[in-house]
């Protein structure tokens, strides 16, 4: 009996700390449904990484924390303009040509803690967990239209798969998450 409940509980703790991902929080305001047409492009407008706080391993050496700063300015927006395309949005990533009627989506990366490896591959269950929390605004001109948070995690994982930095990761999901919150809402 108490094997039973021992494996239980096992299977349980890996359900609810092993799970890693993003998802949508603190939405300060809804994109109501239809606000947007499919019509309008989007524009995504690059992350400006330079008041970015970057914590956990790799935080207290200058040329890594340069290296995730120019990744987050040169990767994310590109990446999510690719991901709205392929989810059937018209979008660009911001230039010298914005069509007058474009929405302008932006983001701001406050927070990338690497977390630590030792306690990732040592302890796992969140422990050294690596954190992304992106804050985005979507407007019209001047007028909101949006704002939410995501925050992208590893989770639990732990063992030798969760080293490394997971910079690449966390933008993948977030982009994911960006991109299936807006689709929804698009009509």
């Amino acid at each position: 009996m108490k094997n039973r409940m021992g494996i239980a509980f096992l299977l349980a703790s890996l359900a609810v700390f092993g799970c890693g991902g993003s998802s949508i929080s603190n939405i300060r305001m809804q994109l109501a449904p239809g606000a947007i047409p499919r019509s309008e492009v989007l524009v995504v407008v690059p992350v400006d990484a330079s008041r970015t706080v970057f914590e956990g391993d790799y935080s207290d050496d200058p040329p890594s924390v340069a290296q995730g700063r120019i990744t987050l300015q040169t990767s994310y927006a590109p990446r999510l303009a690719a991901a709205l395309q392929a989810a059937g949005l018209r979008a660009m990533v911001a230039g010298p040509t914005v069509p007058p009627t474009a929405v302008f989506v932006n983001l701001q990366v406050t927070k990338f803690d690497a977390g630590s490896n030792a306690a990732r591959a040592m302890v796992g269950f969140g422990a050294g967990a690596s954190y992304l929390l992106t804050v985005v605004s979507v407007h019209r001109g001047q007028t909101p239209l949006a704002e939410f948070t995501v925050d992208a995690t590893s989770g639990g994982r732990g063992g030798l798969g969760a080293l490394g930095s997971w910079l690449d990761t966390h933008l993948a999901q977030s982009i994911d998450s960006i991109t299936a919150y807006l689709s929804e809402h698009m009509r």
